[in-house]
């Protein structure tokens, strides 16, 4: 007769659910998106970037060079907070699009370009 340790090793382990597998997925598209959105809220605007700060397209131009070092360094950032709390991924990733969020409504009211690479 075999002993209750030998019973529990040999029991499945289930994974996750169907229902959690496609509102996991649905969750990552709609997170595709909003950064799709965000990203291409800047490219648009330079006009009026270049217009509402008085400059010209090449001290914008360093704003978004900025702005392209600063993601390589988050990329970076983020993917190494992701391998140390793997758990906690959707969580990371409602934290930082609710953070890109607020630092994009900010912008109308910043004034330094520079201040643009943030957003």
């Amino acid at each position: 007769m075999p002993s209750n340790d030998e019973d529990k090793s040999t029991e499945m382990v289930q994974g996750p659910s169907t229902f959690s597998k496609v509102l996991r997925t649905i969750w990552l598209v709609a997170t595709w998106i909003s950064m799709g959105a965000f990203l291409e809220i800047a490219g648009t605007t330079l006009k009026d970037f270049v217009y509402r700060l008085n400059s010209d397209y090449d001290s914008i131009s360093s704003a978004y060079t900025g702005r392209s070092v600063g993601k390589f360094i988050g990329s970076i950032l983020g993917g190494l907070l992701v391998d140390k709390f793997g758990r906690y991924t959707d969580f990371q990733i409602a934290v930082n699009l609710c953070i890109a969020a607020v630092t994009t409504a900010g912008l109308p009211w910043v004034d330094n370009g520079y201040c643009y690479a943030l957003g």
